[in-house]
């Protein structure tokens, strides 16, 4: 089962429900007096940015949700019930309004699921939660909770890594970039309007303020800084996404899924063409490299 955690998170902070308290339980509350599905929640390989979480149903044949929270989101709730209500509710939505099914991600059986580096964010208090739900939405067992805290940044020094960046293909609304390193740490590559960069003191200030822009606008996307950084030889086509006539600079460095810049900053100025009699304007604006690919 695919976790969705991020996406929901960001979710429910754009409609407001994770700050907004429940008094209540929800109406998809199933209140048949029957035995609860209950649950096993084992923790392991807890990181500063990772957990692995493995679920064990009381049964194998009734469907149940499981994930992680901030503790301090579950803190805006009467009780984990209300939380959980308010989740499922929005996640129902959310698919229907994508003609999806809320039962493609309900578990059945024993489940795990490996939150990956820098799924999660360094020395913060988490819930790993589970609870039975049907495909319609309707719950169906008391919330099972295990808490965990994610340990501190381990230090993060210098990367040797060099990063090489050509630019090519250059036309009024776009241009090919490739980086090519010369090992496999990750980093982080994109363009940006030149006057974005010189406004800062050093590209190092830049690069510093950047990722971090970076990593909430990913989160804001349901994404993780994570999924953004590229590890070996990588390029991206901006074909129809840039200003005719602007300076640019493609960029480089290092960087950690730790939101940590470990490398000096590469930078590769060159200039859009005109545009030509008739062209085609931008497709739109660009978010950044990693919400557009």
């Amino acid at each position: 089962m695919k976790k969705i955690f991020n996406f929901m998170l960001a979710m429910l902070a754009v409609v407001g429900v994770a700050c907004t308290p429940n008094s209540g339980d929800g109406t998809g509350e199933n209140n048949d007096p029957t035995p609860a599905l209950t649950f096993t929640i084992q923790l392991s390989n807890i990181t500063s940015t990772s957990v692995k979480m493995e679920v064990t149903p009381s049964n194998d044949t009734d469907t149940y949700f499981f994930d992680v929270v901030p503790q301090s989101v579950m803190a805006h709730y009467s009780s984990p019930k209300a939380f959980v209500a308010d989740y499922i509710s929005q996640l129902k939505a959310i698919y229907e309004q994508y003609e999806m099914a809320l039962g493609e991600i309900l578990s059945q059986g024993p489940d795990s699921w490996e939150y990956q580096e820098g799924n999660l964010n360094p020395n913060t208090e988490y819930y790993a939660f589970a609870f039975g739900v049907t495909a319609e939405g309707v719950i169906t067992s008391e919330v099972a909770l295990k808490s965990f805290k994610t340990l501190e940044p381990a230090p993060s020094g210098p990367s040797d890594n060099v990063l090489s960046v050509s630019v090519s293909q250059v036309t009024a609304t776009g241009a090919l970039v490739s980086v090519t390193p010369s090992n496999n740490d990750t980093y982080y590559f994109d363009v940006i309007e030149k006057s974005a960069i010189d406004e800062f003191g050093a590209p190092i200030d830049f690069a510093l303020d950047y990722i971090v822009k970076l990593k909430n606008t990913c989160e804001a996307y349901g994404s993780t800084l994570a999924d953004a950084l590229s590890s070996g030889t990588d390029s991206f086509s901006y074909d129809g996404y840039l200003t005719p006539n602007t300076e640019y600079y493609a960029f480089a460095f290092g960087a950690t899924a730790n939101c940590t810049v470990n490398t000096s900053v590469v930078l590769v100025p060159f200039k859009t063409s005109e545009m030509e009699k008739g062209g085609a304007a931008p497709k739109k604006s660009l978010v950044n490299r990693a919400i557009v690919r």
